[in-house]
């Protein structure tokens, strides 16, 4: 005999029924083809099953229920928990979720506060096993992933926020999440929110680390490419003991003389390419370099005489390791 208070909140996410009528008007008509997709996936399945809640006199929703109507506002724009009562308030977005009334903000606070470290690590690992699916049913044994990073500015005092580089707000507190996306899918593998202190590359091993343990047993080989934040000898260390392929912009101190010594051959009036194998202080080994330079502007000098001779030249170089 089951306890009462054992008892579960159950969730099923429902569809309904598209017509054209002056009854119950709905600002997110578009919602109910996307909740059939993500039902279709199986996400709100997962969620009741990662988070059951134990019902009691005064638990009207279920976690699942919680975490699905923050992934609808999400999805619809609302960003800030005060906002989502009255996205749940939509007659719509309330038959979706079945929800018997419109979620308030401190029930959505208290539900994502109990889940803590340990209810994020749950969901990161959804995501994880999620896009893992995705990427075995494309079918790919070779895929190319581009990691990025960047900046999202918050104001007030969110917990994680800290003040770091902000090129779109100076001084103000921020969010530096890394990203890795499967380019041929146009598909989010992973992803780990950072505070804004952190630079670039800060526990990029590892997060390769963990897409990579991601990624279907089908996946042989990995084209790896980055901008110079990633520039890492760590990095290129793993990737190759993996045996996979990498693209990275350069980020040296002396590059502008290392390029210098260089020889360049021409491949058209303003582009010149070199390449060479060069090693940084703590590689374990040298590393192939390639170089693209291109002539922007020649400057003439003012006086007569001096212009007679060939102009001072502007060139953007762009220096890749792969």
């Amino acid at each position: 005999m089951q306890d009462k208070n054992s008892k579960k909140i159950s969730f099923t996410a429902c569809s309904v029924k598209k017509k054209f009528s002056s009854e119950q008007l709905t600002s997110y008509s578009g919602l109910s083809v996307t909740s059939d997709f993500i039902n279709h996936c199986g996400i709100y399945g997962k969620l009741e099953h990662l988070f059951p809640t134990i019902r009691h006199n005064a638990s009207r929703f279920s976690t699942a229920q919680i975490l699905s109507s923050v992934l609808l506002a999400s999805l619809c724009g609302v960003h800030r928990l005060k906002r989502i009562e009255n996205f749940t308030f939509d007659a719509l977005v309330s038959r979706l979720l079945k929800l018997p009334k419109n979620i308030d903000e401190d029930t959505i606070r208290r539900h994502l506060t109990g889940l803590g470290e340990r209810g994020a690590r749950s969901l990161h690992e959804l995501l994880l096993d999620f896009t893992g699916l995705q990427v075995s049913r494309c079918g790919l044994s070779r895929l190319t992933l581009d990691c990025d990073s960047s900046t999202f500015t918050v104001y007030g005092n969110q917990q994680g926020a800290e003040v770091g580089y902000n090129s779109h707000k100076k001084g103000s507190k921020s969010y530096h999440p890394i990203l890795c996306f499967v380019t041929e899918m146009k598909l989010l593998v992973n992803s780990w929110l950072r505070p804004g202190s952190a630079y670039t590359s800060n526990g990029v091993c590892e997060f390769v680390k963990e897409t990579l343990a991601a990624l279907p047993q089908k996946v042989e080989k990995v084209f790896f490419r980055a901008d110079s934040g990633f520039f890492n000898g760590g990095l290129f260390n793993l990737l190759e003991d993996g045996k996979h392929e990498y693209l990275v912009k350069v980020k040296l101190k002396n590059l502008k003389d290392l390029l210098a010594g260089q020889t360049w051959q021409p491949i058209g009036p303003r582009t010149a390419t070199c390449q060479f194998t060069h090693q940084c202080s703590g590689w374990r080994n040298p590393r192939m370099f390639y170089a693209v330079r291109v002539v922007k502007q020649i400057v003439l000098p003012t006086s007569p005489s001096a212009r007679r001779e060939n102009g001072r030249r502007i060139t953007s170089c762009i220096l890749l390791l792969a």
